[in-house]
């Protein structure tokens, strides 16, 4: 595994656990990078793989919400960060994000759920900064 390879990178094992996160977060980065490269999103073939006739805008719109997602995930603390690419990026199972993170299942799964919990919150700011806008607007 490329975490074993680069054990050596690590300075100070105190901090082995910022560490980890970071190279896992590198990793899950560096697949998504190569998978957005190469040609169609996963977004794209899911819409395209039911053979009925979708509309440009249809995918233009899928794929503006896909980037704001993203953003918003951002936003997150790292250790969320990651197990959200992992499990809903990946399609992991929980117990393998627990495996390569070297974490409790137990953590995983109130780490995702927290996450959850943080990006229901970021979104819904977002409506509300959206709506006072606006409503200023239209006085």
């Amino acid at each position: 595994m490329k975490l074993s390879s680069r054990i050596d990178e690590l300075e100070d094992p105190s901090k082995l656990e910022a560490w980890l996160c970071r190279m896992a977060s590198t990793t899950v980065k560096d697949i998504i990078r190569h998978r957005s490269r190469s040609g169609l999103s996963a977004g794209a073939r899911n819409v395209y793989s039911d053979n009925q006739p979708v509309s440009p805008e249809t995918v233009l719109l899928a794929n503006e919400d896909k980037v704001t997602i993203k953003q918003h995930i951002e936003r997150l603390q790292p250790e969320y960060k990651i197990v959200i690419y992992l499990r809903y990026y990946q399609d992991l199972p929980i117990n393998e994000i627990s495996k390569i993170l070297g974490i409790p299942l137990r953590t995983v799964k109130s780490r995702l759920i927290r996450a959850r919990a943080e990006l229901r919150n970021i979104i819904i700011d977002q409506k509300n900064i959206l709506t006072l806008h606006n409503n200023k607007g239209v006085k």
